[in-house]
């Protein structure tokens, strides 16, 4: 278990090798009974616990490269579908989002004590899902851009992140370096749009694929030969204490 940011109301952080790997959740029914489902709860609660850390409530979903965030309550779903970020004002509710390359992005809110997390890959950074959690939050708490700070947490390099000719032309050449995207430089550009200042946006600066010994990536082990049943990957997470 990893922490990128603590406060005395938040906690960002996130599942990492010693962990273990965590079943994708696209592969389960919406139903949270579903064994995948169920497996992925339970050894997420294992996990948390060893940290001392007892939500009331996990929220996740079979993430989809969208850009639909919603809005978690304590009363509402647990197991979300074609869902890749979430918002809530509630303590004890554990956002929880997977990821194996792509980046978490985590916002705070210091004066409405409210928090956002995004699963942003490739087609999610390109549809900008950033600026949809950041319009989310202030259309359910009133938020302000210039009282969020924000985090990119784990992702693929720009280094290690090379795409086809044809991918690389749909984004912005800033963010394009021969035919490697740089994800991260793109979500921060992002970031900065919806008003956020860049002293108040921070990047954990971890390249999923480098770091073999703390990260699953999905490329890394995809070029290992890996089967797709095999796909590892971690859990991002965020609370209200």
């Amino acid at each position: 278990m990893r922490f990128f940011c603590q406060t005395d109301w938040c906690l960002f952080g996130a599942t990492d090798v010693s962990d273990g790997p965590f079943p994708p959740l696209s592969f389960a029914s919406e139903d949270p009974m579903h064994p995948i489902a169920v497996a992925f709860f339970s050894r997420l609660q294992e996990a948390l616990r060893t940290q001392r850390i007892e939500p009331g409530k996990i929220i996740s979903a079979r993430m989809s490269h969208g850009t639909e965030i919603v809005r978690a309550t304590r009363d509402g779903s647990q197991l979300f579908s074609s869902v890749d970020g979430f918002v809530t004002s509630e303590s004890g509710l554990l956002l929880a989002v997977t990821g194996a390359d792509c980046a978490p992005i985590f916002v705070r809110d210091e004066k409405t004590h409210t928090i956002g997390l995004a699963h942003s890959g490739r087609k999610g950074t390109q549809a900008n899902i950033a600026a949809n959690l950041v319009h989310r939050m202030t259309q359910e708490f009133g938020s302000d851009s210039k009282d969020l700070s924000a985090m990119i947490g784990p992702r693929i390099c720009v280094e290690h992140y090379d795409v086809s000719e044809e991918v690389a032309k749909m984004f912005p050449p800033q963010f394009v370096q021969g035919r490697n995207l740089d994800l991260p430089g793109m979500i921060a550009n992002e970031l900065r749009e919806t008003g956020i200042s860049a002293e108040r946006i921070t990047d954990t600066h971890e390249c999923t694929f480098e770091h073999e010994d703390r990260w699953f990536s999905w490329r890394r082990d995809a070029k290992d030969g890996r089967p797709l049943s095999e796909i590892r990957l971690q859990v991002f997470f965020a609370i209200i204490r």
